[in-house]
């Protein structure tokens, strides 16, 4: 079966077999137990991306839905640009959460999607590999770097940044002529009340200038919601899940674990931006 991916070594396009992707240069890529594949150059990937703690917070964080207002902003963003048939690559997929909400959001419109996810974090992805629709093969998986994305240029029509490094030279490669990316970003205020508790001074988020070499800015929203935790379970996993578990001082930690109830601010920027030639 032809892949979007592609050969880590050579360029050239990857097909996918039972057990491995090869290429017609001769390199062969084992597939993994849970079905996705290693195309990092540097194979030893230990300690690269999010470690396996922020991972599951991250991950068990998701499942109760606080982010939810996010994912249907992105799935309302992209349904009226996507077009069935399309390649949706989510570079930086980390656990799946968005990449499975946005390919079942799509189809439910009865869209065919041709889904991939590249993340350098295996850990990661041995969880993607668990959600329905990578079990089914609807999405295919890659252990590899969005710095040097092994994907075939000109082959995307979507690219997803949800939180990822930012690399528009790779998605401009990547993307068709007229092809989209969407990006979402912390806005100034996110997890505002969360810092309050943490830091003696809380500070803003800085957030970029949107303008991007190579792009066309299609849309900016704004995405506030109220996440009222209940339960300081799920307040540390937030905490565990960002970087702040590595910047907060012991102090503010133990004032976050005496805490069994806070209200905390979850805002977003999501920005849709178009492909254009670079002038």
């Amino acid at each position: 079966m032809n892949s979007c991916f592609a050969c880590p070594v050579c360029q050239m396009p990857l097909s996918r077999g039972e057990k491995t992707y090869t290429c017609q240069g001769g390199h062969s890529f084992d597939i993994a137990k849970g079905g996705y594949v290693n195309l990092l150059r540097q194979q030893n990937t230990h300690g690269h991306g999010d470690n396996r703690e922020m991972i599951l917070a991250r991950h068990l964080f998701l499942e109760r839905g606080w982010y939810q207002p996010l994912l249907d902003t992105l799935c309302q963003t992209l349904s009226p640009v996507f077009v069935s048939g399309g390649v949706l690559l989510d570079a930086g997929c980390g656990e799946g959460w968005y990449t499975e909400g946005i390919c079942r959001h799509l189809m439910g419109e009865g869209k065919t999607v041709k889904a991939y996810g590249i993340d350098i974090s295996k850990e990661a992805l041995k969880l993607m590999t668990k959600r329905p629709l990578s079990k089914a093969g609807h999405i295919e998986l890659a252990v590899g770097s969005v710095y040097k994305m092994p994907f075939l240029p000109d082959s995307a029509d979507v690219v997803l940044n949800l939180f990822a490094p930012l690399v528009p030279d790779v998605y401009h490669s990547i993307l068709h002529k007229d092809g989209y990316f969407i990006m979402a970003v912390p806005d100034e205020r996110h997890l505002w009340e969360l810092k309050e508790v943490l830091y003696d001074t809380p500070y803003l988020n800085r957030v970029e200038n949107p303008e991007i070499k190579g792009f066309r800015l299609v849309s900016e929203q704004v995405v506030v919601a109220n996440m009222p935790f209940t339960s300081g379970e799920d307040l540390l996993h937030l905490f565990s899940m960002t970087p702040y578990a590595f910047r907060t001082s012991e102090t503010g930690k133990a004032r976050l674990k005496a805490l069994d109830a806070l209200t905390v601010t979850a805002a977003f920027r999501v920005f849709l931006y178009q492909r254009i030639e670079k002038q």
